[in-house]
């Protein structure tokens, strides 16, 4: 199995993300502060990606460490950076090689399927390499194979067997160079596969986020419409204790004018010398 390093670079930060247990690269991480780049040695037996993660104000801190180390640019980085830094450090960042440079906005998943493209990416970079590499040398050997048998031929033409041997070694060549040229078109179709696997995932991702998004403001209006029956149960509570409040005044004022009547009829009744009730 393949085996890939990512050095975390940060101030004492956490790594993010947790990467999948099953895949066909094996993942290993390595934390180390902004000071250490300078040092930083990646093996060659093994793929080697940087995450670096940049405080507030570290923009021209890291952006002058990443050039001082040169011995690291044939490597992919990810520079991730504070929202209010991005904007002055998309021209600055644009100057380094192979870095990409992303907010820290980004959410968890997403990032997480960038570094694993990238990973994917630099194990088929190397591939193609590897190949390329084994043709150089395949092709050196032809040619020197050739002259060998320029010289020999020179010699003596009874030796044409020997000629039309290299004819035929060149023709396996050939052949060999076809199949490392189908092995590069594979490798071209794979990675187009996983860039449309990867565009779905997003948009259902999105997609997903965005029914999140209808939910909560459902949510949101069912609470303002309960909040809305409140108020108007409360102001059906104040309107009836206003006409409960008015009922007792009245009753009080009405006993008040029995009490007067009840006086006044006596009095009359004495004034006619009638007996008082």
């Amino acid at each position: 199995m393949q085996k890939a390093t990512i050095y975390h670079v940060s101030d004492g930060r956490a790594f993010p993300l947790e990467f999948r247990e099953k895949g066909p690269v094996q993942m290993a991480l390595q934390e180390c502060p902004p000071d250490s780049l300078d040092s930083i040695r990646p093996g060659a037996d093994h793929l080697t990606l940087f995450l670096i993660q940049g405080e507030e104000g570290q923009l021209d801190d890291i952006v002058g460490r990443l050039r001082t180390a040169r011995h690291l640019n044939d490597y992919p980085k990810v520079l991730l950076l504070a929202e209010e830094d991005y904007a002055e450090a998309v021209k600055k960042v644009a100057l380094l090689p192979r870095t990409i440079l992303l907010d820290d906005s980004i959410r968890p998943f997403h990032l997480q399927l960038i570094l694993e493209l990238m990973v994917q990416q630099e194990y088929y970079r190397q591939v193609v390499y590897q190949l390329s590499h084994d043709s150089r040398q395949r092709g050196e050997v032809f040619e020197n194979l050739m002259e060998l048998g320029r010289r020999e031929l020179k010699r003596s033409r009874e030796e044409s067997e020997a000629y039309r041997t290299l004819l035929e070694y060149e023709t396996e060549i050939r052949k060999s160079e076809k199949g490392i040229t189908g092995a590069v078109d594979v490798v071209g179709r794979l990675k187009e596969q996983e860039l449309l696997s990867l565009k779905s995932q997003l948009q259902a991702t999105e997609r997903l986020s965005q029914f999140r998004d209808n939910e909560l403001r459902e949510a949101r209006e069912q609470i303002h419409a309960q909040e809305e029956v409140l108020n108007m149960s409360r102001r059906e509570n104040i309107e009836r204790d206003k006409i409960i409040n008015a009922l007792d005044r009245l009753r009080i004022y009405t006993d008040k004018e029995l009490m007067d009547l009840f006086h006044e009829n006596n009095d009359l009744r004495r004034r006619l010398g009638m007996p008082p009730r």
